[in-house]
């Protein structure tokens, strides 16, 4: 989700929803621990576990999306926008009631493994906002070739499968050429000599530069969709073959007659255009990766919280729960 004007106006009531619940938790945490003298505060306190239930609330509410995209089509609970909206606003204000709550402390080992889980669930998370707010500027900046992403490999080897022709068809093989002097003529005995056509150094430049670049990382055409994805993202981890550039084509230009000029700009065009996509694939891959530790550490967390809750909920005195809604013990 980018967060501009619009969305920040469309999401104002989760933005005051969140700061309402974050403000009140922080000015209860400060006034109960400062009058009670309370060095370690305790999530087994009245306002611990009120911290507690509207943290784990909020986080509740921020996993329920996962729900919610099953039934993308619905408009029964509002729209996916609008989901999405308070799983942000309201994911960013969970963490540090959630913190208050444990007093500011990762605890046994049981919440030691929930809080780091929790701590990677919500760092992975703004690192996705993070690049949802730098990406797409960056795609419509740097991405003026940009296609479908699905379609980028079956385009890709369109083109290449095109440059192939196309050097095929203007690169022609040496040939040997008798190399006569007067002597060796009236004598019949000759030196050959070897002689390149204008295409061989424009086979020999593809070959070496261009083919290289236009055909690398491009997935198979019977992989899979999810396969294809983590090859990608893998593919973001290591670098290719440099992209020919405009100097290298101005070059290859002046070793060859002008006839072949329409050739190469047909050349330079495919490797512009394979530029774009893989920057575009790069792109998408930073933008989308980081869901990998998001997304799973997302269920464990929640799992765990569930876990957590049962489990404490059996060493508290019935009477804290009285207290919690200010019924006297």
């Amino acid at each position: 989700m980018i967060i501009n004007k619009k969305s920040l106006r469309d999401g104002k009531r989760w933005i005051y929803l969140a700061l309402i619940a974050l403000v009140a938790c922080q000015v209860w945490y400060s006034i109960y621990y400062t009058i009670k003298r309370v060095t370690v505060p305790r999530g087994g306190s009245v306002p611990g576990l009120w911290f507690g239930v509207i943290g784990t609330a909020f986080i509740l509410f921020a996993f329920a999306i996962t729900v919610r995209r099953k039934f993308r089509a619905s408009r029964a609970w509002g729209t996916g926008y609008n989901w999405l909206q308070g799983h942000v606003y309201l994911s960013i204000a969970s963490y540090w009631i959630i913190m208050m709550h444990a007093g500011w402390s990762f605890g046994g080992q049981l919440t030691s493994v929930l809080m780091w889980t929790f701590t990677a669930c919500y760092v992975s998370g703004l690192i996705v906002l993070l690049m949802q707010q730098m990406i797409p500027r960056l795609l419509l900046a740097e991405v003026t070739r940009e296609t479908i992403y699905d379609q980028i490999d079956a385009v890709a080897r369109r083109n290449l499968a095109a440059a192939d022709a196309l050097v095929k068809a203007n690169a022609v093989v040496e040939v040997m050429v008798p190399d006569l002097d007067q002597d060796a003529m009236d004598a019949d005995v000759g030196q050959a000599r070897r002689e390149a056509a204008p295409g061989v150094a424009l086979k020999a430049f593809y070959d070496k530069r261009v083919r290289p670049f236009l055909a690398h990382g491009i997935s198979p055409a019977d992989q899979g969709a999810v396969a294809g994805w983590f090859a990608g993202v893998g593919r973001v981890l290591r670098s290719g073959p440099a992209a020919p550039g405009r100097q290298d084509f101005d070059d290859i230009r002046r070793k060859t007659p002008d006839e072949l000029n329409p050739a190469i700009d047909a050349l330079e065009g495919y490797a512009e255009e394979r530029r774009h996509f893989a920057l575009q694939k790069r792109l998408h891959h930073w933008l989308h990766g980081w869901l990998l530790i998001h997304v799973p550490t997302a269920w464990v967390m929640t799992a765990l919280l569930i876990v957590h809750a049962v489990y404490a909920s059996s060493f508290l005195d019935k009477r804290v729960f009285l207290r919690l809604f200010g019924i006297p013990a």
